[in-house]
């Protein structure tokens, strides 16, 4: 392998793969390389030529560079692990052939939802003082009420100082043709705001991008990384993401974003994530128009990376844990505060409940979306759910697995508990929080994968079980394996150990309660309200 100046021991947990996956790969392995100068382009720097209305291309696929939002045909992950063995990397042609397929497939997909389901009869009320919500079309059930962010919509309707207007969108690589006609009252989608001219201007800075990208010369893409093997691991995505497809899509929905902002009369944008194209193009066009943006913490991985945001912003936080996370991370403390969290507002009814004792042992699992953000193939992951059910029925037990609300593959859930007769196991999808705090609030032990859910379980005061796998690894696994609140068991031994010691005697309580007061900060029921006040300060 060629040299490079980057050292890294991947026995340290610190410098792990998966530690590495969680960051911008490029910004990891290339520091400073969106910067460096191209010869064959009159020696300009990279985000000097790529660029829209001044913002450089780099920041807008800042998030869209880690393992988990890669498309994984590209097998970055598996290209940079033989990197880092000190393998040389060559160009791989059916790698290549599967990427021109996947950006054209990802343009047609774009391109239908646009044709279906643009230019519809949209909802705004651009007389009214209007702040955006951004969600996702399944963070809403069928009542309308959103995932995340209803208590919130809700007292701010109650108010009248602001309207709400809550934009639903879908992930680029979803399809969701038949889910977008399931407009709710409360919604409208991105797709409705889409213009002709924006379009036509859209193609236009398209091609003329894709084209500077494709005149760049072999050796000017290697210069950027340092070494033919680093590009070649990341060739497919970067040559991906710099089509024509792409960087139209892109540049359709910042133009877009910017059109909502100056027809709907928004003064202020709400986001509950930093990762998708939607709220980088949101932030930017928010940035140019000096419309503030709010990102409210949404999970337990917040701190891990810098939002990097581009102002006016604000990001509201549990506690000052994850305040000093943020500043560690170079995010200016002005920009921070400390609201307590929004999702635990509706848990707080429940911890005035006392627990019913059950005839059997209530066992509850809170899955997360393993196979959709890429972390394991179909069949690995649900060769061990099957294995973790066979080995919980050896004892006398309910068991119940309740779905994230990401979750593709019900059906094949269901068709485990037939197919192995699992009477005594129930399977529930739903994205009601209250639904989800009653399940909680009845079982005897959770058990969870490293979530945002093993809070949830500790603000309840349940024993909880956290299972660790080799190849899973974010923040916040190490966060809990610091608290000691937790009892965690590996993949690949017997649970059943751990549940039976934990139904016999629960000594974690105090490393539970600590934790929380460390992590989640102020538990009142009241986080929405403190985040209305900043909405209304911003």
């Amino acid at each position: 392998m060629e040299k490079t100046n980057l050292k890294i021991n991947l026995e340290t947990e610190k410098n792990s793969i998966e530690s590495i996956g969680i960051n911008n790969l490029l910004d990891f392995f290339s520091p400073n390389w969106n910067i460096k100068k191209i010869s064959s382009q009159s020696n300009q720097e990279f985000d000097q030529i790529f660029q829209i209305d001044n913002i450089p291309l780099s920041w807008f696929y800042k998030r869209l560079l880690s393992f988990h939002t890669i498309p994984p045909q590209f097998q970055t992950k598996q290209l940079i692990i033989q990197f880092l063995e000190e393998k040389k990397i060559e160009i791989d042609q059916k790698l290549e052939k599967k990427q021109k397929k996947l950006q054209r497939l990802y343009y047609l997909n774009e391109k239908i939802k646009q044709k279906i389901y643009g230019n519809k009869e949209i909802k705004t009320n651009p007389e009214k003082l209007n702040v955006l919500f951004l969600t996702y079309l399944d963070h809403a059930n069928e009542e309308g009420k959103i995932f995340r962010l209803n208590n919130l919509i809700d007292q701010i309707k109650k108010e009248q100082k602001l309207h709400p207007l809550t934009i639903t969108v879908t992930p680029l690589s979803k399809k969701f043709y038949s889910t977008i006609k399931k407009q709710y009252q409360c919604e409208n989608n991105f797709y409705h705001f889409i213009k002709k001219e924006h379009k036509k201007q859209a193609k236009k800075v398209a091609e003329e991008l894709s084209k500077k990208w494709q005149l760049l010369k072999e050796q000017d893409k290697i210069n950027l990384f340092g070494n033919s093997s680093l590009w070649n691991c990341l060739r497919y995505p970067l040559e991906f993401y710099f089509s024509y497809q792409f960087i139209y899509t892109l540049i359709l929905c910042y133009y877009t974003s910017e059109n909502i902002i100056k027809e709907n009369n928004i003064k202020e944008i709400v986001i509950t994530s930093q990762h998708n194209i939607y709220e980088r193009c949101l932030n930017a066009a928010a940035n140019k128009l000096n419309i503030p943006v709010l990102l409210i913490q949404h999970g337990a991985g917040m701190g891990s990376i810098n939002p990097e945001l581009l102002p006016p912003y604000k990001i509201a936080v549990f506690s000052d844990y994850y305040k000093q996370l943020l500043i560690e991370q170079n995010v200016p403390t002005k920009n921070i505060s400390v609201t307590g969290a929004l999702i635990f507002d509706e848990i707080y009814p429940n911890l005035q409940k006392k627990s019913k004792k059950n005839k059997l042992p209530k066992i509850l699992i809170l899955t997360v979306p393993f196979i959709e953000q890429r972390y394991f193939e179909k069949k690995e992951y649900f060769d061990y759910i099957k294995k973790t059910i066979e080995e919980l029925r050896d004892i006398s037990c309910e068991i119940t697995i309740k779905l994230h609300p990401r979750e593709k593959t019900l059906k094949e859930y269901v068709k485990l508990k037939n197919d192995y007769y699992w009477s005594n196991v129930e399977i529930v999808q739903k994205t009601d929080s209250s639904y989800l705090y009653n399940l909680m609030s009845e079982s005897d032990i959770i058990i969870n994968f490293s979530s945002t859910t093993a809070l949830e379980a500790m603000i309840l005061d349940k024993p909880l079980i956290t299972i660790i796998f080799d190849n899973f690894k974010n923040p916040f696994n190490i966060l809990l394996n610091e608290s000691k609140a937790t009892r965690e068991v590996h993949s690949k031994n017997n649970i059943t150990i751990a549940v039976r010691e934990l139904l016999i005697k629960d000594n974690l309580k105090n490393q539970r309660k600590a934790f929380v007061e460390k992590v989640c900060g102020m538990i009142d029921g009241k986080a929405s309200e403190r985040v209305v006040e900043i909405i209304y300060e911003l």
